[in-house]
């Protein structure tokens, strides 16, 4: 659950009210593929620094608004305690005849776990 609230969190920020983005959005999809638990969570704020996303004390926001604590904790959370995967990427995507930067998670968890 941390982990999931971990990357809503991220994605709230990133959807800021003083952005110049009009229409903000946060997508959670979750399906079963080939036997596993694959879910997705993008939104449309602009995309992160990926390289370097999931290690400690890496954070985009102000100093007063974050520790870049968050996605690492998440990692650890998904990869460590459940076995599973996570993946970051940056893409675009259309939605509302509007086209959007958005990033993209993707966790995946293993039904025989």
């Amino acid at each position: 659950m941390q982990a999931f609230i971990n990357i809503i969190n991220n994605s709230k920020d990133t959807l800021n009210p003083t952005d110049n983005i009009e229409d903000k959005y946060i997508f959670i999809e979750a399906k079963e593929i080939d036997n596993q638990c694959v879910i997705t969570i993008k939104d449309n704020g602009g995309g992160i620094k990926l390289i370097e996303s999931f290690e400690p004390y890496f954070a985009t926001k102000h100093q007063s608004k974050g520790t870049g604590l968050g996605l690492a904790m998440t990692y650890k959370i998904i990869t460590k305690m459940h076995q599973g995967t996570i993946i970051a990427s940056n893409t675009t995507f259309e939605f509302n005849a509007q086209e959007h930067t958005r990033t993209y998670f993707t966790i995946i968890f293993s039904q025989e776990v």
